[in-house]
């Protein structure tokens, strides 16, 4: 039971447990407070969640579930080993296992929100099971919005290669280098299982959630992180998830795409616009010699890890793309990767509608100038390059005359 005021700020909430012999009562009273709602976020989410809400099933996966007329995710092939891999690590609670799949943000365009399934009822057989439900959809820990009747399907399937050979030690190896390769995890066994047809239901689950899938044989164990597993391997180079990150940040418009093994799937694309409104501005102008620049810290931050990535592969490549300021127009620019000592290294760049496209191992301080707003840093180069100009000229000159005035002698003599 609850009595509260008018304003629901005070309540009262009264508690009954039931035992064999005896019921206990507990009242407590509660102050609730509410957060700050951004009015232009609540609106935007509105209408994701009325689009979706009106397309039900014509979105998400094309899957044939238990539950009709839901919107269908499904977490499958490296989505899936990477979820397995950090499941006692990092994850408390299953259900952020959608926070982890990348087809749940493009659907939301990329807009950075977070996502939190409540199943209300679920199930499966034996390589996938649901969860179906309501999914919150929170900005900066405020849930703004949610959608009814979502299904997520783990689906224990790791996509192969079309070419590859049709023996198990081909699908084993095939299915390893997703862990080796794709997501660098080496403390696994994958091995092969009994024969598919060895038991009907095995096929019947098959037929229900991708008929015609060219399973091959069997299916195989997967132990990983202190779990084993039945899972298929499945041919079929059109289902291959990769490792590929995206994010966008939408304040900026700024993006991000990687295929490093080490960026976890929940990342998130974290810009910050340094202005002459912020301290550091006059620092980093003062590191690179120039009048005025455009500057952005690039970073990726990871909820599961609590803190901003910085440990990147070897042959870490980031594709970032930036828009820029229409005061760039037709300006010849320079762009600097700039460190926390004042180090700068100029980056390559493309530049095509107002997009500036630059490749980087390093995520960090980047700046954005014009070549002339550039500061000579020594105020004599220019003073001595006069002299040496002179100088050079002075004794051409001295020659010529030289050699003039010996002519002219010459023929009065």
């Amino acid at each position: 039971n609850m009595a509260c005021n008018a304003e629901y700020t005070n309540c009262e909430i009264e508690l009954t447990c039931y035992t064999e012999d005896k019921n206990i009562n507990y009242s407590h009273d509660v102050i609730i407070s509410y957060p700050n709602i951004n009015a232009d976020i609540k609106n935007e989410v509105k209408n994701y969640v009325d689009y979706i809400n009106s397309q039900k099933d014509k979105l998400g996966e094309d899957i044939n579930g238990d539950y009709p007329n839901a919107t269908y995710f499904s977490i499958s092939d490296i989505e899936l080993l990477n979820y397995l891999n950090k499941k006692d690590k990092y994850v408390n609670n299953h259900n952020d296992i959608v926070n982890d799949i990348a087809k749940m943000k493009e659907t939301f365009d990329y807009n950075q929100y977070d996502y939190i399934l409540l199943p209300t009822k679920g199930g499966g057989n034996y390589f996938f099971m649901n969860d179906n439900g309501y999914l919150l959809i929170l900005k900066n820990g405020i849930v703004y919005g949610y959608i009814s009747n979502i299904n997520i399907v783990e689906s224990y399937v790791i996509y192969i290669s079309d070419e590859t050979d049709n023996t198990p030690e081909a699908f084993i190896k095939a299915a390893s280098d997703k862990l080796t390769k794709g997501l660098l995890i080496t403390n696994f066994k994958l091995e092969k299982g009994e024969k598919i047809s060895s038991d009907e239901y095995y096929q019947e689950d098959i037929d229900q959630y991708m008929k015609g899938a060219n399973t091959g044989e069997y299916f195989y164990k997967l132990t990983l992180n202190g779990e084993t597993h039945d899972v298929l391997i499945v041919k079929d180079s059109t289902k291959i998830k990769n490792k590929k990150f995206y994010d966008k940040e939408y304040k900026s418009g700024i993006t991000i795409e990687t295929n490093n093994a080490v960026i976890p799937f929940d990342a998130q694309l974290k810009v910050t616009y340094i202005n002459n409104y912020i301290e550091e501005y006059e620092k980093y102008l003062k590191f690179i010699n120039v009048s005025n620049s455009q500057i952005y810290d690039i970073r990726l931050y990871s909820n599961e890890l609590g803190k901003y990535i910085t440990d990147f592969s070897n042959d870490s490549e980031f594709l970032i793309e930036i828009p820029i300021s229409s005061n760039y127009n037709g300006k010849n620019l320079k762009i600097y990767y700039i460190t926390e000592d004042g180090k700068n290294t100029e980056i390559e760049y493309t530049i095509a509608d107002g997009i500036i496209k630059l490749k980087t191992n390093r995520l960090g301080v980047f700046a954005i100038t014009e070549t002339n707003s550039i500061i000579n840093p020594n105020t004599y180069d220019n003073i001595n390059s006069y002299i040496f100009e002179v100088l050079i000229s002075g004794i051409f000159l001295a020659i010529i005359t030289l050699l003039t005035v010996t002519k002219y002698k010459k023929l009065n003599n």
